[in-house]
């Protein structure tokens, strides 16, 4: 990652039914460990806990985001219970790590957008409760990966949650879109994506970011709540029902995404964009 370290990763131990991979059989501890070390994995109660895990603020590259990807899809097949995500550390996730896009060649552009929308439409269409513990920043992706959750609970305090990505100077693939537009309020749905701005907690619930804002040492405790609640739905009803609301998200991208995101990619190849890119990380590190 261009401003952190790999560190981190799944943990072992714990308890039947609690703590890190605890209550997974020893094949699917072994099917876990294989992954590369920039998520952590925790089964609470009924609930898996997925941790964003990519210091200092769990900014995305490709690899993460085909982790993030592969573990959403595992869980889909070997999992009945609710998804809790969260991030490691004082940030949800700040999104894309541009300094790697800005370091990578055409391909890794091309890769990283293709990147964004599996790991978007496949926690969006994940068949169970998804409850997202946001329990910092969520910036650009961050902030469209809680948009995909059925359900989010924010930290209240010096919290930052909105889409950045016009004020950076790229362009969104159309999966970004359709989540961020299915989220928030219809009325300042093109606000939210043209002024490229951030918001406190409370007006990011207001404006559909989250649904609640409790204190931060809360956070967790409340989402795994949530996702209990939900998880007391059967699972073939909440997929039923799930399936029909996401639907037209999920058709709009399937029908218009293509060529959308080709469009889109070749954005985040030119040198224009990588340009923008280039600026908007100097004036970033010239505020620190």
């Amino acid at each position: 990652m261009g401003i952190g370290s790999r560190q981190g990763g799944l943990e072992q131990g714990g308890g039947p039914g609690a703590g890190p991979l605890g209550g997974f059989s020893a094949r699917r501890r072994e099917a876990w460990d294989s992954l590369p070390l920039v998520l952590g994995l925790e089964r609470r109660g009924a609930a898996d806990v997925l941790w964003l895990d990519r210091p200092p603020v769990n900014a995305a590259d490709l690899d993460s985001l085909t982790e993030l990807a592969d573990a959403v899809d595992r869980l889909r097949t070997e999992s009945d219970g609710p998804l809790v995500l969260s991030g490691r550390g004082g940030a949800f996730s700040a999104g894309a790590d541009l300094h790697r896009v800005v370091e990578g060649d055409a391909g890794y552009a091309a890769a990283f957008v293709a990147g964004l929308v599996r790991a978007f439409t496949t926690l969006f269409s994940y068949p169970r409760p998804v409850v997202g513990a946001v329990n910092g920043h969520a910036i650009a992706g961050g902030a469209i990966l809680a948009c995909c959750c059925d359900h989010a609970v924010a930290a209240d305090g010096a919290v930052k949650i909105g889409v950045t990505e016009l004020a950076v100077g790229v362009p969104y693939p159309l999966a970004a879109l359709e989540v961020v537009r299915h989220a928030v309020a219809p009325e300042r749905f093109e606000e939210v994506v043209f002024l490229a701005r951030t918001y406190p907690p409370e007006e990011a619930r207001a404006l559909g970011f989250v649904a609640e804002v409790v204190p931060p040492d809360e956070v967790l405790d409340r989402a795994l709540a949530v996702a209990e609640r939900l998880g007391r739905v059967p699972p073939a009803t909440y997929e039923l029902i799930k399936r029909a609301v996401r639907r037209p998200v999920l058709e709009r991208v399937e029908a218009w995404g293509p060529g959308h995101d080709a469009a889109a990619t070749a954005g985040w190849q030119s040198d224009e964009v990588r340009s923008a890119i280039r600026a908007f990380l100097a004036r970033t590190i010239a505020r620190r």
